[in-house]
């Protein structure tokens, strides 16, 4: 990927979704970037990194830009994997989200009959604020084949604050798992600082007896 692509989308690269289970083989990855916000850096970081020597942006104009702001956006990058040198990343469809909106947890949903790893649907969870009303909560539906035309449907709920999301999977059947009668969730989790966090609010979830 060139300088020019990584300085114009790539901030704050995050989570990411592709079509099947192949992370050698796949050919075009979605990825999400959360964009630079001038309240995330404090003069503790950037004092940290301000003499890094790989630098690609110098630390003056990466401040500028970051109190300019970069939005959140959805990208998709192809992977040129036909020649013999290291793979090669380009970007290939994008969209930003609108000042204000931070999109996240993108996950692919695939059409069904086909093998096509942009022929499906990025679903993400959009949250924001305006003036007038508390945070939203939305989910946003985009044609993998065409972030750049912007989602093809939005889902809200006036209830619907489901607040800050990190991974996400997309599942193609939905099942509970079976029951292990030997299992001990305080063998997973010893004691910890939070231990009155995990014994209030955690543990009496795992230990009811079963009706």
């Amino acid at each position: 990927m060139s300088k020019a692509e990584s300085k114009q989308y790539l901030w704050s690269i995050a989570l990411y979704a592709w079509r099947g289970f192949q992370p050698d083989r796949f050919t075009e990855i979605y990825w999400n970037c959360w964009g630079a916000w001038s309240d995330l850096l404090s003069q503790f970081v950037f004092e940290m990194y301000e003499d890094y020597p790989h630098r690609w942006i110098g630390a003056a104009d990466m401040k500028k830009i970051v109190e300019k702001g970069k939005p959140a956006n959805l990208l998709r990058m192809h992977v040129d994997r036909t020649s013999t040198s290291p793979s090669k990343l380009t970007v290939e469809d994008s969209y930003n989200f609108p000042p204000g909106y931070f999109g996240n947890s993108p996950q692919f949903v695939p059409r069904p009959g086909t093998d096509d790893p942009t022929d499906g649907y990025i679903v993400c969870v959009v949250l924001f604020s305006d003036r007038f009303v508390t945070d939203k909560s939305e989910l946003w539906i985009f044609d993998g084949k065409s972030l750049g035309s912007g989602p093809k449907y939005r889902l809200s709920h006036p209830r619907l604050n489901i607040g800050m999301t990190v991974h996400s999977t997309w599942l193609s059947k939905l099942a509970s798992p079976p029951v292990r009668e030997d299992y001990d969730i305080r063998q997973d989790y010893p004691p910890t600082l939070m231990a009155d966090l995990f014994e209030n609010e955690i543990y009496p979830h795992f230990e009811q007896s079963p009706n």
